[in-house]
């Protein structure tokens, strides 16, 4: 009796063929839209399985085309008749997709704080400064014995000078690197303030869209991350141009403070 092989496929997108005629026309288009600075959003249409997603994988793996790319997909599995909260749920989606895809490190001023493992040298900054400070306060509750050491060492009758000196050093670099720090990590925001019984709230409304509220945060990490392209997929399947224009308008002020700053 015969047996049966059978070969399974992934339904993962997948290298193309390179040579074929569909490939390269949709390529050439492709090529000319990205050297035109004046197009600014790019929109790849076809059937679902038609091999979009193939197509942009094979695009972007040749080195010639490598670029800095955030890669988007907006799944949506569920039957619910109420579109408003699919679309907070998609820009839930953008937002989580493009922060959890760029290294920390790029984005220290950004509000949304990610759980990272700490480098090794890191650690061994936060060793440094802490050794300094503890040196530091040692020697201001012990200056005798520090003004016997540097005279020990420098052989100078100055030595309650040289000694002030390193006191000074080892308690500032601690407090210049918390200064620093803190102004990287911590954010205050303003949201209400009460003044003899009156009472003003600065927050947006309850009802605004997460992507209004976020522009201003999602262009910071876009710029400071150096992304060339982001590619949003099936955001078609929401049916909502809603979230179209909403990304539009972050993508016109991205370009537009790009172009600023470059």
């Amino acid at each position: 009796m015969s047996k049966t092989s059978f070969k399974f496929h992934g339904l993962t997108p997948r290298i193309v063929d390179k040579e074929s005629s569909l490939y390269k026309i949709t390529k050439k288009a492709l090529d000319e839209a990205y050297t035109d600075n004046d197009i600014k959003n790019i929109a790849i249409t076809g059937v679902y399985g038609s091999g979009k997603s193939s197509f942009l994988k094979t695009y972007f793996s040749d080195k010639t085309n490598q670029k800095s790319i955030i890669n988007v997909s907006i799944a949506d599995f569920e039957n619910e008749n109420n579109e408003s909260n699919k679309i907070k749920i998609a820009e839930h989606q953008v937002i989580n997709q493009i922060l959890y895809q760029i290294p920390s490190y790029k984005i220290p001023l950004s509000k949304f704080r990610l759980k990272d493992r700490r480098r090794w040298w890191e650690v061994l900054l936060f060793v440094i400064v802490l050794s300094f400070f503890a040196i530091g306060v040692f020697s201001l509750f012990n200056q005798s014995l520090l003004d016997f050491i540097i005279s020990d060492l420098i052989k100078t009758e100055n030595a309650r000078y040289y000694a002030n000196l390193s006191i000074i050093f080892f308690l500032l670099v601690p407090l210049l690197s918390a200064s620093v720090w803190l102004s990287r990590r911590v954010l205050f925001k303003i949201s209400k303030f009460n003044f003899k019984g009156t009472e003003s709230e600065l927050i947006e409304e309850d009802n605004a869209q997460l992507l209004d509220q976020e522009s201003r945060e999602i262009v910071y990490l876009i710029l400071a991350s150096d992304i060339d392209t982001i590619i949003f997929e099936d955001l078609d399947r929401f049916k909502d141009i809603s979230i179209f224009i909403r990304l539009r308008e972050i993508n016109s002020l991205v370009n537009y403070r790009s172009d600023k700053i470059g």
